[in-house]
């Protein structure tokens, strides 16, 4: 197992230690990473997102993000040191995301933007599916949501990163902005279709999502 600090010790760059596997991968296993790598064969974060928010089964969803979410490769570890939230309870990546005091309001938030007011689940399957079918079952509405709930993780992540690192922190209200950009960029970029401003977005996010409540 492995921690981002010891990953950065060993080297981020293309060919560093950090990146090499530890032991051969057996044969289902290359033929998950090979369905998450990219046309030239290279595995990234922007190949994964693609995997994920590409398939047509809307099952798919809840199942491949536990792939991704690989509990083998504990990024972060449950003793490792209490949560960047200030909550005071000791850090694994489920109660960052999703139980935290200070980072699951932001979820409630973003639903709260979305004109949504639920109750969400706490593992990370769970999360993902009740988040993913806000807008309805259609693949085209799942796929938007599911790319709005990435920018949300995306965004806590990168947080608790700066947190941990630079000693830096951001307001609620900036994560909320962050969110909320973050997700537009996203959408400008996988949906060919979602040709609209920022600001449309900001303020009639559903309808540029053809949602319409």
């Amino acid at each position: 197992m492995a921690t981002v600090v010891e990953m950065y010790s060993l080297g981020w760059e293309e060919e560093g230690e950090a990146w090499k596997w530890r032991r051969r991968l057996l044969a289902w296993e290359e033929g998950k990473v090979r369905e998450c790598c990219d046309s030239s064969n290279k595995y990234n974060v922007t190949s994964a997102y693609n995997y994920l928010l590409s398939s047509t089964n809307n099952n798919l969803a809840a199942d491949h993000i536990t792939e991704i979410w690989n509990k083998e490769v504990q990024i972060i570890q449950p003793n490792a040191q209490v949560c960047v939230g200030g909550c005071g309870i000791l850090e694994d990546a489920e109660h960052l995301f999703f139980s935290c005091d200070f980072f699951d309001k932001l979820w409630y938030d973003i639903s709260h933007w979305l004109r949504f007011h639920i109750v969400f689940p706490k593992h990370v399957s769970d999360h993902l599916y009740q988040f993913g079918t806000l807008g309805g079952f259609s693949k085209s509405n799942r796929s938007a949501f599911n790319l709005i709930w990435l920018s949300c993780v995306w965004v806590i992540w990168i947080e608790r990163n700066t947190r941990v690192f630079h000693q830096k922190e951001a307001s609620f209200i900036q994560l909320l902005d962050k969110i909320k950009l973050q997700s537009y960029w996203w959408l400008k970029a996988n949906c060919h279709t979602f040709a609209f401003s920022y600001h449309l977005w900001w303020l009639n996010h559903l309808p540029c999502l053809g949602i319409y409540l």
